[in-house]
C-alpha cells in the first residue's frame, strides 16, 4: 500500500516556514510543521509505502532504523485515522509541495479580474479604468501560477467581479480546487444566473460574497453616486439570505453619524450577515482627488465599534474591531509584497490592492522573476509601527499598514517611518 495526503492537500513552504495546506470536507485550513514533519509528509505522495519512507528517511536522520519506524508511524498513525493521509493500492505521482524555499511565493491573491464597475463610486480607489477583463488565457495562466505556487485564499474583485463573461468559469475553478474564495462586490448588478454561481461557493467553508453598503440611502447613494444602488443593493443581500450564501458587508465612513452607523450595523444583523467591517478612507483614487476625507479618527471609530460589538454581536454575526482583525503571521509587516499579492486586469503585479506600485506584468516576465526579485525586499521592511512613528500624529491611521503610510506621508511634515524605510527598500517609483 502506498501512502498519499488527502486530495486536494499540499505542504506549502517559504523561506522562513512550513505548513501543511489541507482540504478535508469542503473546510480549506493549515498549521505549520516542522522539518522532520515535512520530511515524512513529502514522501506521502502516492508513489512511497510505509517501508519506503523509512528508508528514505534513514539517509536523513542518522538514527537506528527501529528508532525512524516508531516515530514515523508515531507521526503516521493519527494522521491516518484523522483522514488526512490515505492509503491506495495502485502506485501513483501526488505533487505533495509548492512553494519554494529560496523564494517567497504569497498564500493570498487579490484578483482583480475586470476593472469595469457599472457604478463611479466617490471614492473608488482605482485611479483610472479601462474598462478591460482578464482573457480566457491569461485566466487559465493564473489558474496554473495558483497551483504552482500554492495560492489557497483568493478574493475576487474588481472593478464589477460579476460582471466578468467568464465568471462561471472562475469560480468553477477555484471551487474546484478547494481554494476559499471571497467575492467583492457592490451588489448591483447580479440575475438569477449570477446568484446560481455565487451558491457554489457554499462547497468550501470560509468562501463568502463581500458586499458593500455604507448607511441609509442618500448617503449610499451620495457615496455610490447611482440612484438605483441602495434599492439593488438590498434586494441582492436579501436574495443571498434566502438563498443561504454566506455574506459579508462591508462599509466605509465619510461623514455619516454614529447613530446612522450604529443603524447600519443593526441593518447587516438582521440581514443575516455573518459580518460588518466599518473602514475609514484610504487617500487613494477618487477619494484623493475629491479631496474627501472620513469624519471620524482611528480612535473614535474603535471605540464606536467597540460599543456596537458588545451590543448586537453574537454567535452568528461579528461587528469587526481593530481587535478582531485578522493578525497576520510576520513579524514586521502585513505581508504585502510576498505573502499576499494583487493581479490586475491587465496582468500587472502589485504588493496589495491598494499600493499601486508595479512589481512587473505575467506577460513580460515569468511570475517566479518577479518574485525573486522583490519578494524577499518586502519580507524584511517594517510597516509604520511606535518604534517609527510613536510622535506622529497620523500613527493610529497608519499602524501596521504599508499602504497608509505611503498615502500618509505626504500629510505630515516629515515622516520618520518613510525616511527610515526608503534607505533600505522603497524605489522611487513606490512614492
Amino acid at each position: 500500500m502506498y501512502l498519499k495526503l488527502i486530495e486536494k492537500s499540499y505542504i506549502k513552504i517559504n523561506p522562513n516556514h512550513c505548513s501543511l495546506i489541507f482540504y478535508k470536507n469542503g473546510f480549506r485550513s493549515s498549521f505549520p510543521i516542522n522539518d522532520s514533519a515535512y520530511e515524512i509528509l513529502r514522501l506521502c505522495d502516492g508513489s512511497h509505502s510505509f517501508k519506503e519512507i523509512v528508508k528514505q528517511l534513514k539517509s536523513v536522520y542518522d538514527e537506528e532504523l527501529e528508532t525512524i519506524q516508531e516515530n514515523v508511524l508515531e507521526f503516521l498513525n493519527p494522521m491516518i485515522e484523522g483522514g488526512f493521509i490515505e492509503k491506495i493500492s495502485s502506485k501513483t505521482c501526488f505533487k505533495t509541495v509548492k512553494g519554494s524555499k529560496e523564494i517567497y511565493y504569497p498564500n493570498s491573491l487579490c484578483w482583480e479580474i475586470t476593472d469595469y464597475c457599472p457604478l463611479k463610486c466617490r471614492h473608488c480607489y482605482l485611479p483610472s479604468k479601462n474598462n478591460t477583463y482578464v482573457s480566457r488565457e491569461d485566466i487559465d495562466y493564473v489558474l496554473k501560477i495558483i497551483d504552482t505556487y500554492g495560492i489557497h485564499t483568493i478574493q475576487l474583485t474588481g472593478g464589477e467581479a460579476l460582471t466578468h463573461p467568464y465568471f462561471d468559469y472562475i469560480v468553477d475553478e477555484l471551487i474546484k480546487r478547494g481554494l476559499v474564495v471571497s467575492i467583492s462586490t457592490s451588489g448591483v448588478y447580479f440575475n438569477d444566473k449570477l446568484l446560481t454561481i455565487l451558491e457554489k461557493i457554499k462547497q468550501v467553508k470560509g468562501s463568502v460574497v463581500k458586499v458593500s453598503l455604507d448607511g441609509n440611502k442618500d448617503t449610499h447613494t451620495f457615496i455610490r453616486n447611482n440612484s438605483e444602488s441602495y434599492k439593488k443593493t438590498l434586494q441582492f443581500l436579501n436574495e443571498l439570505s434566502q438563498r443561504n450564501i454566506p455574506f459579508q458587508i462591508g462599509s466605509v465612513i465619510i461623514n455619516q453619524s454614529k447613530k446612522e452607523i450604529e443603524k447600519l450595523v443593526d441593518i447587516a444583523k438582521k440581514l443575516g450577515a455573518e459580518l460588518i467591517e466599518i473602514s475609514l478612507l484610504v487617500d487613494q483614487g477618487n477619494a484623493k482627488a475629491q479631496h474627501l476625507e472620513s469624519n471620524l479618527t482611528p480612535n473614535e471609530l474603535s471605540k464606536l465599534l467597540k460599543i456596537l460589538k458588545d451590543k448586537y454581536e453574537d454567535k452568528n454575526f461579528v461587528v469587526k474591531t481593530p481587535d478582531t482583525k485578522e493578525q497576520p503571521n510576520h513579524q514586521n509587516n502585513c505581508g504585502a509584497g510576498y505573502m499576499i499579492l494583487r493581479f490586475k486586469e491587465n496582468m500587472d503585479v502589485t504588493p496589495c490592492p491598494i499600493i499601486e506600485f508595479r512589481l512587473g506584468n505575467l506577460l513580460e516576465q515569468s511570475f517566479e522573476k518577479i518574485m525573486q526579485e522583490y519578494a524577499h525586499k518586502f519580507s524584511k521592511f517594517h510597516s509604520p509601527c511606535e518604534q517609527f512613528c510613536k510622535t506622529c500624529e497620523k500613527k493610529d491611521y497608519c499602524a501596521g499598514c504599508t499602504a497608509c503610510g505611503i498615502t500618509s506621508k505626504e500629510k505630515v511634515q516629515q515622516c520618520n517611518w518613510y525616511e527610515n524605510q526608503k534607505k533600505t527598500f522603497f524605489p522611487e517609483k513606490i512614492t
